[in-house]
């Protein structure tokens, strides 16, 4: 982990705010794209291993890291990514989006599809596709009372907990709260909002590049309909589900997921 922390973050002003990322390498562009709770670092496990073939970019989205907040409407992050693609000069990439970020990969395809190569989504959904404006979830209410009662890294333990399972080890349980911690708790109803009001389910249905969806089969976190309303959305794409692992495989299993990755991305051209 040691290596990947010190991977310093850019940052960049774009034309609706700031957003910072960190990168590695050099070649094909390959971003990837975090979910609710985390920011950038959490990628570190696949910019080591892609980082000799790739140029590996991990953005922090709106409000985490050295990113300013956007407006809570999914059509802003989407944005945020293109204005992002555009200032660092790359034209298409391969884009892997977990969780949040998937939702948001969703609406780069939807919105912005020339900006992708293929398409990585990861224990995510096409959205919740709740009315605008309606009050959040249950779901989200008791994640941000949660995180009030309690002091950051202990809410990070206990949001690390359910991205993955039983059998995870206390270092990565550790690993995964401090980056937790770091990220706003001011920002997460934003955020929570994005994902609650997003529907991609037109956008996605209509993409027709190469397409992995990828599952953990004891996913915790991740709504089961949402994640059944994603394969049934794109029927023509590829799946891969890690059985016993949970919210988050790229963590728990790194090197596997890094191998599901390399193979798919070894067939596209």
């Amino acid at each position: 982990m040691s290596k990947q922390l010190i991977l310093e973050r850019n940052s960049i002003e774009l034309p609706g705010g700031t957003i910072s990322y960190r990168e590695a390498g050099q070649g094909e562009a390959l971003v990837f794209l975090h979910g609710i709770n985390i920011h950038s670092a959490i990628w570190m496990n696949q910019i080591d291993y892609f980082s000799s073939r790739y140029r590996v970019i991990a953005w922090d989205a709106p409000s985490y890291g050295g990113s300013s907040p956007r407006k809570a409407r999914i059509e802003n992050y989407a944005e945020a990514f293109k204005e992002l693609m555009d200032a660092l000069g790359i034209g298409e990439a391969i884009l892997v989006g977990h969780s949040m970020g998937g939702i948001i990969s969703g609406s780069v395809a939807t919105h912005y599809p020339e900006l992708i190569k293929a398409l990585v989504l990861s224990c995510t959904h096409t959205g919740a596709a709740q009315p605008i404006g309606e009050p959040l979830s249950e779901r989200y209410k008791m994640r941000i009372e949660e995180r009030a009662k309690v002091e950051p890294l202990e809410y990070g333990r206990f949001t690390a907990s359910k991205m993955t399972t039983n059998t995870t080890s206390v270092e990565l349980i550790e690993k995964i709260a401090t980056i937790v911690a770091e990220t706003s708790a001011e920002h997460f109803p934003i955020n929570a909002r994005m994902n609650q009001e997003a529907d991609n389910r037109e956008g996605l249905g209509c993409f027709k590049k190469p397409t992995l969806i990828i599952n953990g089969g004891s996913d915790r976190l991740g709504p089961s309909e949402g994640q059944k309303r994603l394969l049934a959305t794109m029927p023509d794409a590829e799946t891969h589900v890690f059985s016993d692992l949970g919210h988050s495989p790229y963590l728990e299993d790194p090197s596997t997921y890094n191998e599901v990755l390399e193979r798919f991305f070894n067939k596209l051209d």
